[in-house]
């Protein structure tokens, strides 16, 4: 939908409601000029009445003059009255029931017209207003849409966004070109990667801080195009909220230069992230575009082993799959972690069937909103989000919980780990 459609859609709108006014006006206008039958009848005598005079010429009965009684008071020839003249008295004599009956057929008459004329009204009203109803509906439709493929994602500069925190490129590169995505029609790459001015301290990944990734999309079709884009690891490790995930419209015929921040990424440096979809939106949605595999896009930088295994908890393992759990505990707070290593060469989905306290069911099971862990990689939970203490009343007590594996590319791995103690 383009301006001009916005437009007609106004336009028919606008003609809709002028009609639907105007006929609202008209039924008014009728209602208004409507009077009730008793009134209708009284007029209608008057009318009725004025049959008298029919006939306005009569003879003397004296002389045999014709006398025009339009004209005359009395008889031109002699002279004599016709007040008593039968034949005027004839001409003139109305009986009431002739009145009557003549009167109420004029004003049931007039009553049917006005009926008629407020019907064919209120049929202009109902059927203006749905049509106005209905162009209305096109109209906010057209800009609502308009309004989507209008909020386009636009040339952004490095710092514009931040006023506190301060971004500057890395000390280390892409290896390669960095392209995530590419086609006849849109390309899809990473520019480089910037670090920032401030650092902070995980409480498993240690010295850490939010970088910037630069990205280019070049839209060389004639029409706007979505896209959807998700980073689903970072050096092998995937954290809930901390890759970055984004779904955006680029003008047609336009390149776009912009930037995505990622939390949480120890000492700063990216070694290697895994971008597992880019979804490309056509206005015909047959045209969709998706990755067929998720694209690693690597960097010049070493990777930061962040990650201290020897220090939590191994509460299961499998040739397939490791859970470890992990109590960060510091004056203010402790706080707990639970760790998914997934050892296998193929992408593995989480499921939990269930939690318990002392055997008695707990709270709602956890739900990990679109999560695959990538080969060889490691998801980390927030565990104190899922085992809320106040809320399930589980301090003290032995906590279960069972989880579910599935591996979309081979479900034959798939597998449940039963409920095992999360201590």
């Amino acid at each position: 939908m383009d301006v001009a459609g916005i437009i007609i859609f106004f336009l028919l709108f606008l003609g809709s409601l002028i009609f639907f006014i105007s006929s609202v006006f008209y039924l008014f206008r009728i209602k208004s000029s409507l009077i009730s039958k008793k009134e209708f009848k009284k007029e209608a005598q008057k009318q009725v009445s004025k049959l008298k005079i029919k006939d306005p010429v009569i003879n003397c009965e004296y002389c045999g003059c014709k006398i025009d009684t339009k004209k005359e008071k009395i008889c031109p020839g002699c002279g004599g009255s016709y007040e008593n003249n039968e034949k005027w008295l004839k001409r003139h004599e109305v009986s009431d029931t002739y009145i009557n009956i003549n009167s109420s057929i004029i004003a049931n008459a007039k009553i049917k017209q006005n009926d008629g004329l407020s019907r064919e009204a209120l049929q202009k009203i109902i059927c203006s207003g749905l049509s106005t109803i209905f162009f209305l509906f096109l109209l906010i439709v057209s800009i609502k849409t308009e309004l989507y493929y209008d909020n386009f994602r636009k040339n952004e500069d490095l710092n514009e966004k931040d006023s506190v925190v301060k971004f500057s490129v890395a000390d280390y590169s892409l290896d390669g070109d960095g392209i995530i995505y590419e086609d006849e029609n849109i390309t899809v790459k990473i520019l480089g990667f910037y670090t920032s001015d401030k650092d902070r301290t995980d409480d498993i990944l240690g010295s850490s801080g939010t970088v910037k990734i630069g990205f280019k999309v070049s839209n060389r079709t004639g029409e706007n195009l979505g896209l959807s884009l998700k980073c689903q690891s970072v050096d092998g490790i995937t954290r809930e909220w901390s890759c970055f995930n984004f779904n955006n419209v680029f003008k047609k015929n336009s390149d776009v230069v912009f930037y995505e921040r990622v939390l949480n990424i120890p000492e700063q440096t990216i070694s290697e992230l895994t971008i597992s979809e880019c979804d490309v939106i056509y206005g015909d949605r047959e045209k969709n575009t998706s990755l067929e595999k998720p694209v690693t896009i690597k960097t010049t930088a070493d990777p930061v082993q962040s990650l201290k295994f020897e220090d939590y908890d191994l509460v299961f393992s499998n040739e397939k799959i490791d859970i470890y759990r992990y109590d960060k505990t510091s004056p203010l707070y402790t706080k707990s972690y639970i760790l998914y290593k997934n050892k296998t060469d193929l992408n593995v989905s989480i499921n939990c069937d269930g939690m318990t306290a002392d055997g008695a069911t707990i709270g709602r099971p956890i739900y990990y909103y679109d999560i695959d862990i990538a080969p060889q990689n490691v998801f980390i939970s927030d565990y104190d989000n899922f085992f809320d203490k106040a809320v399930n009343d589980t301090d003290g007590k032995k906590i279960q919980a069972s989880f579910t594996f599935f591996f979309k590319e081979d479900p034959s791995l798939s597998f449940s780990t039963g409920y095992i103690d999360i201590p």
